[in-house]
């Protein structure tokens, strides 16, 4: 298995990740059975938010946290990437949010809230989580060994399992609840730059830094696995006692998600897989994978909103909306498909193909 295809293997499963948080908003499994719903949403779905963070992990924090480089270019870079892509997309989904009325009476600190913790829609907390993270694991690991800095992250992570799916056991004490509430009062959720990311970077940054060759992921691949099925069982186990005894806030954040995402992100790297960067018979296309899943992750809300408004005007609300697998099915694929429309735009070869076409 070359370091391509090992490669290639993550910017598949980035599209698979993105697809998986579209399931979270849509819940494809609704109106068949909500308890199956609540599994694959709420609780398997969980990982993949974890996966993106882990990939930023593999390639941007070694060089920080075990050679201890003193060059902060690739930072302010990945900074300020991360940046102009939150700013396309806050202005993306500012005329949705202004016709929703999200920002109707909104005081100067709760703009402050949303840009910097909540998102300005519901998905883009992310961005700014993702930068938030990388400057505090960053800046631990120029001062602190690998080690440590995983420790202060895992704790950072327990303290934000208390906020999320523990809440309703943190809260019992009343010294604990009062935390909590001043830190909603700063944030909504504690699955954000401070408290979910940072652990994520570091095992990602932690799995680059233990697997050398390919011998290594190869050896491994019969522990990963049974890591994993063990370590979802839990989660899956968790995850419904929580729901059922009605203690969470949100549903984030659960302990097995740790064990799950460590031994997952190693099975992704011994994927051997190619994926054609051909598009169409006649045209060369380089496609850039690991951009399309996070196109489709800016997009999807969008579709969402796009696949309602179609089904309402052609009167196929009953098909397109109420069978809840039809929905996310076609959110997920004009999801795909405008993504990959916006890969030929901004490599400019749609105009380039009608040309030779015309010629043709």
């Amino acid at each position: 298995m070359s370091d391509n295809k090992r490669l290639e293997g993550l910017d598949f499963f980035r599209i698979i990740s993105a697809l998986l948080v579209a399931a979270i908003h849509t819940s494809p499994f609704a109106s068949l059975n909500a308890s199956a719903d609540f599994i694959f949403t709420r609780i398997i779905a969980r990982c993949a938010v974890p996966f993106f963070l882990m990939v930023t992990g593999y390639f941007s924090l070694p060089q920080y946290l075990f050679n201890k480089s003193a060059n902060l270019r690739p930072m302010f870079h990945f900074i300020l990437k991360s940046i102009y892509l939150y700013a396309a997309a806050i202005i993306l989904y500012l005329p949705v949010n202004i016709y929703a009325g999200h920002f109707k009476n909104a005081a100067v600190g709760d703009i402050l809230r949303m840009i910097i913790f909540d998102g300005t829609f519901y998905h883009l907390w992310y961005l700014p989580a993702s930068v938030l993270g990388m400057i505090i694991v960053i800046s631990l690991g120029r001062k602190l060994t690998p080690g440590t800095v995983m420790t202060i992250s895992m704790i950072l992570y327990f303290i934000g399992l208390a906020g999320d799916s523990y809440y309703g056991v943190a809260v019992e004490i009343p010294a604990v609840r009062v935390v909590y509430d001043v830190m909603f009062n700063i944030f909504s959720y504690t699955r954000n730059g401070i408290f979910y990311t940072p652990v994520f970077l570091v095992m990602g940054a932690y799995i680059n830094h233990i697997i050398r060759d390919e011998k290594t992921v190869r050896r491994k691949r019969i522990d990963n696995a049974v890591g994993f099925l063990i370590s979802l069982f839990f989660m899956v186990v968790e995850g419904l006692i929580l729901h059922i005894y009605d203690m969470q806030r949100h549903d984030s954040m659960y302990i097995a998600l740790i064990p799950c995402m460590f031994f997952l992100f190693q099975i992704i790297l011994g994927i051997n897989i190619h994926l054609s960067n051909t598009f169409g018979r006649h045209h060369g296309l380089h496609v850039r994978y690991h951009m399309i899943g996070m196109r489709i992750y800016i997009i999807h809300p969008l579709m969402i909103i796009a696949v309602r408004g179609i089904a309402k005007t052609a009167h196929l609300e009953k098909i397109l909306v109420q069978n809840s697998l039809i929905h996310y099915a076609a959110v997920c694929i004009s999801s795909c498909l405008v993504a990959l429309g916006i890969e030929l735009l901004l490599q400019g070869r749609i105009f380039t193909c009608i040309k030779k076409e015309e010629r043709g």
